[in-house]
């Protein structure tokens, strides 16, 4: 374990391992900052974090432009940084862990191959990709928010549900698994939002306010159980199927959907003005 004492600062000037992370008790390979203590990561340093991080209270996080890497194979891990941001924060254990702040802010990239990780019950800020390729995570009904400027954002959950998204960076993000769901609202208010290539489910508003979308051949899936709103803008949709028991509307004026436009249940309160279809409209249940 490495303890940083009440009030004082560690600067490591390079790269930290803790080892561990299984075999012994909970303090095995973890990272304890004590009250008002700060432990200073500069540049782009590397530091693998066995056990868990536990930061008390005032205590620091500097992060600079530094990876963290958790690596247990235990159960129960906790992470606690008192609410300071990480820069790239990468989860490689095959444990799991708890994430007790109220909120995750991570101004570069989340990245998880393994293990699970239970998220904070408020919002978790994402500012370049988040990439899960392994393990699983469950996200406490909070909502994701992404804020990258830049290009090629990686957006991926690897069949893990996820609350609610938005999107409030100028960049593009690219979600990249084939199927994904939503169980609240996703709104883009800026950046071009690439959609799944095969089934997204939605389970409350869908509605780009201010950026694009790239439809990628989505088969867009209304679930909501509520009122829930369906806009579009500027961009064309895919196809898009209400499955769920509540009352949509399409709030654009005119909207286009390249392939088939289904209503299984629900009832669709469609545009003012025209409705495109570029395959079948089909309506077997709800109404509109």
């Amino acid at each position: 374990k490495l303890l940083v004492w009440t009030g004082k600062t560690f600067e490591p000037n390079g790269n930290v391992t803790l080892s561990g992370g299984g075999a012994g008790g909970a303090q095995d390979g973890t990272l304890e900052v004590q009250n008002n203590a700060i432990f200073r990561a500069k540049t782009t340093e590397s530091h693998s974090v066995g056990g868990s991080m536990i930061f008390g209270s005032s205590a620091s996080l500097v992060s600079a432009s530094s990876t963290f890497t958790l690596t247990t194979t235990g159960a129960g891990r906790t992470i606690d940084v008192n609410a300071n941001s990480f820069h790239n924060l990468t989860l490689s254990g095959s444990g799991s862990w708890n994430m007790t702040d109220t909120t995750l802010t991570i101004n570069g990239t989340y990245a998880q191959s393994n293990g699970s990780v239970t998220f904070p019950t408020g919002t978790s800020t994402i500012g370049l990709a988040f990439n899960v390729t392994g393990g699983s995570f469950t996200i406490n009904d909070s909502p994701i928010v992404f804020t990258s400027s830049g290009a090629g954002n990686t957006v991926r959950f690897n069949n893990s549900l996820v609350s609610s998204l938005v999107f409030n960076g100028t960049g593009s993000f690219n979600m990249t698994d084939t199927n994904a769901t939503a169980t609240g609202a996703v709104v883009i208010n800026s950046g071009t939002v690439t959609l799944p290539s095969g089934n997204f489910a939605v389970g409350s508003d869908f509605t780009n306010l201010g950026g694009a979308i790239t439809h990628n051949t989505s088969d867009l899936i209304m679930t909501a159980t509520t009122t829930a709103t369906l806009r579009a803008s500027s961009s064309d949709l895919y196809a898009v199927r209400f499955a769920g028991v509540g009352s949509f509307t399409i709030s654009d004026p005119s909207i286009t959907f390249l392939e088939s436009f289904t209503v299984s249940t629900g009832t669709v309160t469609m545009a003012t003005g025209t409705t495109a279809i570029g395959g079948s409209l089909s309506a077997t249940g709800g109404a509109f």
